[in-house]
C-alpha cells in the first residue's frame, strides 16, 4: 500500500511498466469533466473506473482484495477513510470472483488512512482493503474517484 500526491507519482512510475501511463493520464485528464464509468486505456491490461459516491460507515462495508489488478485510486474530490491490514489471513466472507477480481473479507481492518482530494492509493493484488468510508464520527460525504485498475 502506498499513499502520496499526484506531484510525487513519478517516485513510483518504476514499480510497474503501466504506471508511468496511469499516472499520465491522472495528469492530463480533465478528470472533473469525466463521465462516470468505466473505460479502457489500454485494453484490460490497464482500464480505470470513474466513481461518485457518498462515503458510508466502516461498519456498514467489508474489506476487499483482489488477485489480477493493482488498484490506484486517486481523489478528485472529496475525503474518504480507507481501511487497510497487511494480513492476508482474514476469513473470507465472499469467495473470490475471478471475473470481477474481487473477494469480501470479514471485517478485521487495523488500520486506516485518510484520502483527500490529489492523493492516491496504491494497493497491490492480495492487500485487503476497505475503500469508500466516511472519516469515524463524520456524517457521509460526496466523493469523486478515479480508480485505475493495472493488471498485475
Amino acid at each position: 500500500m502506498i499513499l502520496d500526491t499526484l506531484e510525487n507519482a513519478e517516485r513510483y512510475e518504476s514499480l510497474h511498466p503501466h504506471f508511468k501511463k496511469a499516472f499520465q493520464f491522472l495528469r492530463e485528464t480533465d478528470l472533473e469533466n469525466l463521465a462516470p464509468g468505466k473505460q479502457e486505456i489500454a485494453g484490460d491490461e490497464l482500464y480505470f473506473d470513474h466513481q461518485i459516491y457518498e462515503t458510508r460507515s466502516p461498519d456498514e462495508k467489508y474489506p476487499e482484495a483482489h488477485k489480477k489488478y493493482i488498484d490506484i485510486q486517486y481523489i478528485v474530490k472529496g475525503r474518504e477513510e480507507m481501511g487497510f491490514t497487511t494480513h492476508t489471513d482474514i476469513p473470507v466472507k465472499t469467495p473470490y470472483s475471478p471475473e470481477k477480481d474481487i473477494m469480501f473479507l470479514e471485517r478485521t481492518v487495523e488500520s486506516s488512512l485518510i484520502a483527500e482530494s490529489g492523493t492516491f492509493i496504491i494497493f497491490f493484488p492480495e492487500e485487503p482493503h476497505n475503500p469508500c468510508c466516511h472519516y469515524r464520527g463524520e456524517g457521509p460525504g460526496k466523493v469523486d474517484k478515479i480508480v485505475l485498475k493495472i493488471k498485475a
